[in-house]
């Protein structure tokens, strides 16, 4: 995991902040890659990018209800959720060009 890169691991990761990201993370990676098992993968591109923002969001959902716990809703959706929104659907549409 490139988080425990560089000697900055320790059990203090998964449960600061970013502890709610980094245990989405492989469950968002599991939706996105069941959904594609299914056909929502590049044979249709819609449905690949829908599946793409699911696993996106939620990873997002997932973060910010951890981060919120740590330091409200609200603080949780603009630092948590709102930078990275919109950079996610960008980066969906993004790889959906050929």
């Amino acid at each position: 995991m490139p988080v425990l890169a560089g000697g900055m691991g320790g059990l203090h990761l998964f449960v600061g902040p970013t502890a709610g990201y980094l245990f989405a993370f492989p469950l968002a990676g599991a939706l996105t890659g069941w959904l594609a098992e299914r056909g929502w993968n590049g044979k249709h591109v819609v449905l690949a990018f829908a599946a793409m923002l699911l696993g996106n969001a939620l990873c997002l959902a997932l973060g910010a209800a951890w981060l919120a716990v740590l330091v409200g809703a609200e603080k949780a959706i603009v630092l948590g959720v709102v930078p990275f929104a919109i950079g996610g659907v960008v980066n969906r549409f993004l790889a959906q060009q050929r």
